[in-house]
């Protein structure tokens, strides 16, 4: 008999938003499932210390881009002001929203369909 790995209620750190020395960051509904996502796969995969690991990389990756967000790539050719940051296998999807919040819409893993996922999400910075 098999059993699914110990999974927290909600991955560490996957709460929807934070502050970091330079400024703040939010996850759409969207992207914290995509971190729920990337835990459940990667606890199946390598355990649940290094999906801990992972997801809380992504994070550090969303605080980096709160203090700098022309860090990340344009990604105007997907959808207008949104930019992109590499990390490990996945991509993270945000735009500068109000006040220099960055607003981060999804987490996708680079060989996903983008342009169908990011289709989902509705356009605009969210208020």
């Amino acid at each position: 008999m098999t059993t699914a790995p110990r999974r927290p209620a909600r991955p560490r750190g996957t709460k929807g938003g934070a502050e970091s020395s330079a400024g703040a960051y939010l996850l759409s509904p969207q992207a914290i499932a995509d971190l729920s996502e990337i835990w459940d796969y990667s606890a199946r995969e390598w355990g649940t210390a290094q999906a801990d690991r992972y997801v809380m990389a992504l994070r550090d990756a969303c605080g980096a881009l709160a203090s700098g967000p022309m860090r990340g790539q344009s990604a105007e050719h997907i959808r207008a002001g949104y930019r992109r940051q590499i990390v490990g296998t996945h991509v993270m999807f945000f735009r500068v929203g109000v006040n220099g919040v960055i607003d981060v819409v999804r987490i996708l893993h680079q060989r996903m369909d983008v342009g169908a996922q990011l289709a989902l999400v509705p356009p605009g910075p969210r208020r």
